[in-house]
């Protein structure tokens, strides 16, 4: 996608407000009764006034102005202090299917879009009309006919479409700071219940590092891994850098490395598999290992 027409950390309302309080100062200084702006001003500092002032009344024109220049300064100086980020628009004036090394690109889409059902079926028909049926050339020509704006996330966002990108973002889990980022209590993520019974943990169990829900079993060893629910780890196993769902069971003595197993699983004794980093293993559901 190309470069949104935006100004960044609100440059433009810095400069705009900047501007109209030093016209509105000048203005209110330069005028007839700025004696009565003065007077006008002690009164306001030494009275109680109302939200609602008639600063005509109180301070005449130069008053007026000068208020509108004091408001226009303080919004400056918020912008400033704090950093503030505007968009002004965020409206989409290209999008690139493939772009290539040389193009500007800046921002990438992640999927998710959002499109009224009539726009989007009208511009199917189109595309079938024309045997060209494919949802980013649908997209992309809807740029130029359509108002298309874009959101843009400024937190942690990981796109995932491979096993091995799959991989890497669970392992991220185990960062403080990807957790707050994602499971923020002011806009929690609901997803299907299962009241489970709270995990436990074996005399002999050791973890370190690691994401554990609730209903499981530990009698081994776990680490950096993510266990889903009603997971169990027989004693003497040992889990590294493993991802596994949900009731799987995994057998006694087992050794597993850099594997992703996939719900309902069962590994057997002293079963023995290891991936590396850059290749970790899948199995996939309800197989027998």
């Amino acid at each position: 996608m190309k470069k949104l027409n935006q100004w960044e950390e609100g440059k433009f309302l810095k400069l705009f407000f900047a501007a109209i309080s030093l016209c509105f100062i000048l203005a209110a200084v330069c005028m007839p009764d700025r004696a009565l702006m003065f007077k006008g001003m002690k009164y306001i500092l030494l009275n109680t006034c109302k939200v609602s002032t008639n600063y005509f009344y109180i301070g005449g024109t130069a008053g007026t102005f000068l208020n509108m220049g004091l408001v226009a300064a303080i919004m400056t100086i918020l912008f400033c202090v704090t950093g503030a980020t505007v968009i002004l628009t965020g409206k989409v004036e290209q999008v690139f299917v493939k772009p290539s090394a040389t193009d500007e690109v800046v921002n990438q889409v992640f999927g998710s879009v959002l499109i009224k059902k009539e726009l989007l079926m009208e511009e199917i028909r189109k595309a079938l009309s024309l045997n060209q049926l494919d949802i980013k050339r649908v997209i992309q020509n809807t740029v130029d006919n359509a108002r298309v704006y874009a959101y843009e996330n400024k937190g942690y966002t990981a796109f995932i479409s491979s096993i091995n990108a799959y991989f890497d973002f669970n392992m991220d889990l185990m960062k403080k700071d990807v957790r707050d980022a994602l499971f923020n209590p002011k806009r929690p993520i609901y997803t299907k219940v299962r009241d489970d019974a709270p995990s436990r943990y074996g005399l002999a169990s050791r973890v370190k590092n690691s994401i554990i829900a609730q209903g499981c079993v530990i009698d081994g060893e776990v680490e950096n891994c993510v266990i889903s629910k009603g997971v169990y780890v027989g004693e003497g196993a040992k889990l590294s850098n493993c991802i596994v769902m949900q009731d799987t069971k995994i057998g006694k003595d087992t050794n597993l490395n850099y594997v992703i197993i996939d719900k309902d699983v069962t590994i057997k004794n002293e079963r023995s598999l290891m991936g590396f980093e850059s290749y970790p293993i899948y199995i996939a559901k309800k197989s027998v290992v």
